[in-house]
C-alpha cells in the first residue's frame, strides 16, 4: 500500500509500518480518543480494572511517489504492568484499497530494528527518543506493530488504528501516547516520515487493587520498579521539591518502613541509621534510598511479604512527610491536622 502522510503530533500504544519508497510522504495523527462507554451510556475516561479498554487514534497518511511494499508501523505507551506486547490487540481500517476489512497488526520483534537506530529494539529507540511524554513515572513501555505490506500504495489515505487490551489489575493513573511511521524511515530525521500525540485525558483503571499508581502527577514519594517482588531491589525516593515543605530542611532524611506479609505478621524498621538514611541527590532536594526487602525486613524463610507502609522523617521524628502531607498538598484534599497516614507499596506475590 502506498501512503503519503501528513505529520500531527500523536503519542502511540501501537506502530503501522509500511515500506515506502517514495520522493515525498507525510503522516499526521489528527485525533486521539481514550473514552469509554460505561454503564450509562457516558463516555468516560476510566475503565474498571481487569476489562477491556478501547483506545483509538486516527488521521492521514500522503505519498507523493512509489511506496510499493512498505510497512505502516503504529507504538504505544502504556505503563509495563498492562503487558502490551502479550495484551494487545491491534488492528486498523483505510479508506482507499480494503475500506471494509479490519487489518490485524503483528507486535514488532526485538529482531526487528528501526532502520535508523540500527542495534536497538523499537521500544528502546522510542523510549530513548521520546521518553515517557506527560507522564513522571519511568515505569512504562512503548510498545510497536505493524501491518502487512502492499505491493503499491499512492496518493493520500484515511486511517484509523483501534488498540485493545487488558487493563490489569492495579488501580492507577496514566497519559496514554500513540506514534506512526513507516518501515524505510525507521524513526529517521525526516519530521514528516512520522508522528506523536498524547491523549488529551489521564486515564484512570478503577476499583482494582493496591493504591493508586499516579504516572500523571508529582508526588512526594516515587518507588520503582512499580512491580516488584521481595526479592527485587526496589528504590523509595522522598521528592521534596514538589511542593513546599519542612523536612527538606532537616540535615538527613531517613525511612521509617513497616512490611506486612501474607502470612499475618509485621516486620517493622524505624531506626535511624546508615541502613535508613536516604541519599540526597545533587542539585535537588530529593532523596533515596535502595534495598531488598526481604533482606531489609529480616523476613523469615516461608513469608512473603504483601505490602509496605512508609514514611520520611528526620532524625529524631519530629518531622515527617507522610501520605497525609502528600493528599494535602499535591491534590488539594482536606486532611485532619497531625494526621500520618502512610505511603503504602503493593508488592507482587508471584
Amino acid at each position: 500500500m502506498k501512503y503519503y502522510l501528513k505529520k500531527h503530533k500523536v503519542k502511540a500504544f501501537s506502530l503501522l509500518v509500511l515500506s515506502l519508497i517514495v520522493i515525498g510522504c507525510s503522516f499526521l495523527i489528527k485525533d486521539v480518543n481514550v473514552r469509554q462507554q460505561n454503564e450509562d451510556g457516558e463516555m468516560v475516561a476510566y475503565i474498571k480494572a481487569g476489562e477491556v479498554a478501547t483506545f483509538t487514534f486516527s488521521g492521514t497518511i500522503s505519498i507523493d511517489g512509489d511506496a510499493s511494499n512498505e510497512t505502516f508501523i503504529v507504538a504505544f505507551l502504556a505503563p509495563r504492568s498492562w503487558n502490551v506486547r502479550q495484551n494487545a490487540m491491534v488492528t486498523y481500517k483505510e479508506d482507499k484499497y480494503e475500506p471494509e476489512i479490519d487489518h490485524k497488526m503483528t507486535v514488532m520483534q526485538d529482531s526487528e530494528q528501526p532502520a535508523n537506530y540500527k542495534g536497538m529494539t523499537w521500544s528502546a529507540a522510542l523510549k530513548k527518543k521520546y521518553g515517557v511524554r506527560g507522564n513522571v513515572l519511568n515505569d512504562m513501555e512503548w510498545v510497536a506493530f505493524k501491518s502487512n505490506g502492499y505491493e503499491k500504495v499512492n496518493g493520500t489515505i484515511n486511517f484509523t488504528v483501534t488498540i485493545k487490551c487488558n487493563s490489569g489489575k492495579s488501580n492507577m493513573k496514566f497519559r496514554p501516547s500513540f506514534f506512526i511511521n513507516h518501515s524505510s524511515d525507521g524513526l529517521g530525521g525526516n519530521s514528516e516520515r512520522y508522528d506523536v500525540k498524547d491523549a488529551d485525558d489521564c486515564f484512570e483503571v478503577l476499583q482494582g487493587s493496591g493504591a493508586t499508581i499516579d504516572f500523571c502527577s508529582m508526588h512526594y514519594n516515587q518507588i520503582e520498579p512499580l512491580s516488584a517482588l521481595q526479592d527485587d531491589f526496589v528504590t523509595f525516593t522522598f521528592q521534596g521539591d514538589v511542593n513546599s515543605n519542612e523536612l527538606t530542611k532537616a540535615g538527613n532524611v531517613y525511612i521509617e518502613a513497616t512490611a506486612y506479609t501474607i502470612e499475618g505478621n509485621q516486620y517493622k524498621v524505624n531506626e535511624k541509621s546508615a541502613k535508613t538514611l536516604m541519599e540526597r541527590e545533587v542539585k535537588l532536594s530529593r532523596y533515596n534510598v535502595t534495598f531488598w526487602p526481604g533482606g531489609f525486613f529480616n523476613i523469615p524463610e516461608g513469608e512473603t511479604i504483601s505490602r509496605i507502609e512508609y514514611i520520611f522523617t528526620n532524625e529524631d521524628g519530629t518531622v515527617f512527610i507522610s501520605k497525609s502531607d502528600d493528599s494535602r498538598d499535591n491534590e488539594g484534599e482536606e486532611v485532619e491536622e497531625g494526621a500520618k497516614e502512610p505511603f503504602v507499596f503493593e508488592l507482587q506475590c508471584e
